[in-house]
């Protein structure tokens, strides 16, 4: 009974490895044994585990969950249902890790059900693209912290797409940092995601093409998404950081966006046939532009809502012109305007509310469209009107209220702060300085358009004698 007993007690303890290249070399485990490994590749880089020792496995061996054995047997990592870290299938910070995705997305295809991804600290680099098709969580360990470093050769397919033509709930992405290096062309993906789709604490740079393509999606909620250094004009294509559109008649429906940041760039976001769209308490910051031909696209460009698209307690800054002359030259790409607006309908009302607007050097806003409502917005512009820009292009029965808009000309000559044609402006505050000398009488606060009877002007007050002019 005693060496029963003694034979019982050496099975069920767990047998310690430093890697798992030990544990497999180690011809003695057998059945119903456990062991215990301190790293994947070396001690401490993230990819220990428990593992029980069998004789037979159900699945294939996959160098993750379960691990061939030297002597024919199996050792089945011991974790929670549908939980994979990286680490435990080879996925080591500042090595590639292609291979280790993917066994891991393979897996969790035959298990059908969803999963979640965790990667440690560090960089992850990858050469190649993925896709994923099942419900899924991502994350890292903050956005200082956890990169997924693409080093591959440029290429029209995204890094990461997540998502089919078959609808799938609840992906979430969260505490991460995605890094193109300028190689890819899009990073991250997403098809017809609903219910709860998720971008926690993400932050997306340096790809040339979308940082996030969003297409179809449903329920989004973003919070603390930083995007730098993403879109621009590329085989004559203007491509623009964040994309929401639609993909055939599924569109991107129920989009919250919080507290996020959109900067470095020449083309920020761009939304396309969206419904309930709303930004809330976010920053635009423009880039330093490009050569381009025409010079004739927005910052941000909302363009055919079907419901209403909001912009509340927003922050828009621009760079100024002599800035993007002094970097790129004379004939530099100078935007339009911060924000283009057309193909409104009156079902799809978009609102620009508690928002300011800062050194607009080439416009602040380009209505096209009808129902935009701006109203409680503070306009601080400098050199308001490039060529025939003006600072707010007011069209097509929107309205502007209850604002304050200062603009500052570098040199004297005709600005015309607000464009209005079949539209109201009433209850603002506008001023205009030229080299810090008073404009008295010399220049126009408000254009209308003849033969524009719809426009209404109420209680507008213009300060250092400002006037109003048909053009």
């Amino acid at each position: 009974l005693a060496l029963k007993e003694l034979e019982k007690q050496l099975v069920q303890k767990p047998y310690q490895y430093n890697t798992l290249h030990d544990m497999k070399s180690d011809i003695l485990l057998t059945n119903g044994m456990s062991a215990i490994t301190l790293g994947y590749a070396k001690p401490n880089d993230g990819g220990g585990g428990t593992y029980k020792i069998q004789s037979a496995s159900t699945k294939q061996a996959n160098d993750g969950n379960v691990i061939a054995l030297n002597n024919g047997n199996f050792a089945l990592l011991q974790t929670e249902p549908c939980i994979y870290r990286i680490e435990q299938w080879g996925g080591i910070a500042e090595q590639l890790c292609d291979t280790a995705l993917e066994n891991i997305i393979k897996d969790a295809k035959e298990n059908n059900k969803g999963f979640t991804i965790i990667f440690g600290y560090g960089s992850y680099n990858f050469d190649v693209n993925h896709a994923i098709d099942k419900r899924v969580t991502i994350e890292g360990k903050g956005v200082e912290n956890t990169t997924l470093n693409f080093t591959g050769v440029d290429t029209d397919t995204p890094f990461l797409t997540i998502g089919t033509d078959t609808r799938i709930a609840s992906v979430s992405i969260r505490d991460i940092r995605l890094k193109g290096n300028n190689k890819y062309k899009t990073g991250l993906k997403l098809v017809k995601t609903s219910a709860n789709t998720e971008l926690t604490n993400v932050r997306i740079v340096e790809f040339k093409k979308e940082g996030l393509l969003a297409m179809g999606v449903y329920d989004a909620n973003v919070t603390n998404l930083e995007m730098s250094d993403c879109g621009g004009l590329l085989e004559g294509t203007y491509y623009y950081g964040l994309t929401i559109t639609n993909i055939g008649n599924d569109n991107s429906n129920a989009w919250h966006v919080v507290n996020s940041r959109f900067e470095r760039s020449p083309y920020l976001v761009k939304a396309f046939k969206t419904f309930s769209m709303q930004m809330t308490n976010c920053k635009f910051e423009a880039g330093d532009g490009v050569k381009l031909n025409d010079g004739n696209q927005p910052y941000i460009l909302v363009d055919s809502p079907y419901y209403p698209f909001i912009f509340n307690a927003c922050s828009f800054v621009a760079t100024s012109v002599e800035k993007i002359r002094s970097l790129k030259g004379d004939g530099a790409f100078i935007p339009s305007h911060m924000i283009e607006v057309k193909n409104t309908s009156v079902n799809a009302p978009v609102s620009v509310t508690g928002c300011e607007f800062l050194s607009a050097t080439h416009g602040a806003l380009f209505i096209r469209g009808s129902r935009v409502i701006v109203c409680v917005c503070t306009f601080n512009l400098t050199n308001g009107q490039m060529g025939n820009t003006y600072s707010i292009d007011l069209q097509d029965n929107s309205i502007l209220s209850q604002s304050r808009i200062h603009v500052y000309q570098s040199q004297e000559g005709g600005l015309i702060p607000i464009f209005c044609n079949n539209g109201i402006v009433k209850d603002n505050v506008i001023s205009m300085w030229t080299r810090g000398v008073t404009i008295v009488g010399k220049n126009s606060a408000v254009a209308i358009p003849q033969g524009s009877p719809s426009n209404r002007i109420d209680n507008l007050t213009t300060q250092h004698g400002l006037q109003f002019t048909e053009v």
